[in-house]
């Protein structure tokens, strides 16, 4: 339900169209249910940070923009800041949901898309394709690859690959997922002030 409102319908023209606030309200309920379940707090973490970002997704004339065009000024940063929150919990778990949400949180603590971490966002979406080998991951993980390529000349693609790791924390990395998004929700850059920048 989230990702076809994320991707379709980048601005809602009421409630009953907003699909995607419709799978946070889902999303708060299975959290009621299961508060300490890591799966659950990821899902939740996914939704809101797509949610957060999805002002700065559409132009004033209401088209699309690509992702180094994102207005990172009209985020929700309340919302951001709940999902980045969200996605620190998550970040101990190892499932689906855990590695997508350390993905968002990554796109979304970025100050700008050029400053995105392109090469840890490769390794985590190694880890999800592990964990859920599906095309929509891998033409995920080959966007990522290219971009952080063109964000360091020079490197190769194997520089980027990690031992196996489905487990956005035991990486074996200086600063884990947790302690990254922690520092990120408790500080100024959880409300982007900068105009460039996107996430996948």
């Amino acid at each position: 339900m989230f990702t076809v409102g994320h991707r379709t319908v980048l601005d809602p023209a009421d409630a009953l169209a907003d699909t995607g606030r419709q799978a946070l309200f889902i999303a708060d309920a299975l959290v009621a249910a299961y508060p300490h379940d890591t799966e659950a707090r990821g899902l939740r973490a996914v939704i809101r940070l797509g949610l957060a970002r999805r002002p700065g997704r559409v132009a004033p004339d209401g088209t699309g923009l690509a992702l180094h065009e994102v207005d990172r000024r009209r985020w929700d940063r309340g919302l951001l800041a709940a999902g980045l929150d969200d996605a620190t919990f998550a970040a101990a778990g190892d499932g689906r949901f855990a590695i997508e949400a350390a993905i968002a949180g990554l796109h979304s603590s970025a100050p700008t898309f050029e400053r995105t971490d392109w090469a840890r966002i490769v390794q985590l979406y190694g880890a999800l394709e592990q964990r859920w080998p599906s095309p929509s991951v891998r033409v995920a993980r080959l966007v990522a690859t290219a971009q952080a390529l063109l964000a360091t000349p020079g490197t190769e693609p194997d520089d980027l690959v990690t031992p196996p790791s489905p487990s956005p924390t035991s990486s074996g990395e200086p600063g884990d997922e947790s302690t990254r998004l922690r520092a990120t929700a408790t500080s100024p850059r959880s409300s982007p002030s900068n105009r460039s920048g996107g996430s996948v």
